[in-house]
């Protein structure tokens, strides 16, 4: 229960935070805490990873092979900036190491999304594998986005792994 409302906590605190629009309309290749302006008139906002690995299994839960232990979670808002629709289609979600580029999660089912006219759009994924997260050091998220027929990518700020 105490996990459920961090993480509750974490998610209204990220959405309150990434608020913040571009002040001006170049494009910004910069992770983590900045948004990047596309020339098509997306703001993509802040991308915020938490990566847990729960390799025991909860307390008075009987052991399970075939249970997730690699988890995370992925929050991302977008910014139409324009005065018309415009359609934006996820292509790829990754989790990857830091450090040697190695994908832990991923996910390539296009998903796509229309964006109203001068809407702010929020979204939070959910990745899961049963093996956890190999190697050593950091995650990293990164996000494959086609807007028209440009294809952008962004990636979180780099965070440890929260082991359980």
């Amino acid at each position: 229960m105490i996990r459920q409302l961090t993480l509750f906590v974490l998610t209204a605190s990220l959405i309150a935070c990434s608020r913040e629009l571009l002040a001006n309309g170049s494009v910004s290749t910069s992770t983590g805490d900045t948004a990047m302006m596309t020339k098509t008139g997306i703001a993509i906002k802040k991308v915020s990873l938490i990566a847990r690995e729960e390799k025991s299994s909860p307390a008075g839960v009987k052991p399970d092979r075939d249970r997730d232990i690699g988890f995370a979670s992925i929050f991302f808002e977008l910014e139409n900036q324009r005065p018309q629709a415009t359609i934006v289609t996820l292509r790829k979600i990754e989790v990857c190491n830091a450090l040697t580029g190695f994908t832990q999660l991923k996910t390539e089912q296009p998903q796509t999304i229309e964006l109203k006219p001068l809407e702010v759009f929020s979204n939070h994924i959910q990745l899961t594998n049963k093996t956890g997260f190999r190697g050593f050091g950091k995650v990293k998220a990164k996000i494959t986005l086609q807007i028209g027929d440009r294809t952008e990518t962004i990636e979180s700020s780099s965070v440890d792994i929260e082991k359980h």
